[in-house]
């Protein structure tokens, strides 16, 4: 049996803001985003916001682990963001969809956890933002001033694999009997 899903981009929300950008210049912005299938390397583009959405995309599962990375410039330190339309209204919340956020020159990059969310199968929006350190970090709909925004599709499917468990703990205070655990457990 061969199981065919067909995804409606068109069903997505479109952005509630296009991103403005005063300038798109000087070594600054994003050069290059990975994520899952995706790999695009745009270069020191002089487009200020670009929507790659429809273009564009992976797909991913609940509870895997993915590693996002994204290039800017190698001239000044950049403050970048990453956010994913979780709850797909068009619209990107520093609550609750910031995935990322850092502060460096040139490589940014994080293990990011998917997390098990019950709306699965849609086509999301993912935007990437990043603008000269020297500014405040960007909003999801600007304005930024030396830097640059791009949109991703992104379609997050329910894993139906068992998962692989994997914590590991350290006692911070055993006269209290005060645990910390972390979980890195994965989905195969």
């Amino acid at each position: 049996i061969i199981k065919t899903n067909i995804m409606k981009v068109g069903d997505s929300p479109a952005p509630s803001c296009t991103p403005t950008v005063q300038s798109s210049c000087c070594g600054t912005g994003v050069y290059r985003f990975q994520l899952g299938s995706i790999d695009n390397l745009t270069g020191d583009s002089l487009v200020g916001y670009e929507d790659f959405s429809c273009k564009i995309y992976t797909t991913i599962y609940t509870g895997s682990k993915q590693q996002l990375t994204v290039q800017t410039g190698s001239i000044y330190n950049e403050n970048l963001k990453v956010w994913l339309d979780y709850n797909n209204d068009g619209s990107f919340s520093d609550s609750t969809e910031l995935l990322f956020s850092h502060n460096g020159l040139k490589n940014h990059s994080k293990e990011i956890l998917i997390p098990i969310v019950s709306d699965t199968n849609k086509f999301l929006r993912m935007r990437v933002a990043s603008d000269y350190d020297g500014l405040n970090p960007p909003l999801a709909c600007g304005p930024l001033i030396y830097g640059q925004v791009e949109d991703y599709g992104v379609r997050i499917n329910r894993s139906y694999f068992k998962p692989n468990a994997d914590m590991i703990y350290s006692i911070t205070d055993p006269c209290n009997k005060i645990v910390s655990f972390s979980d890195y457990s994965e989905f195969h």
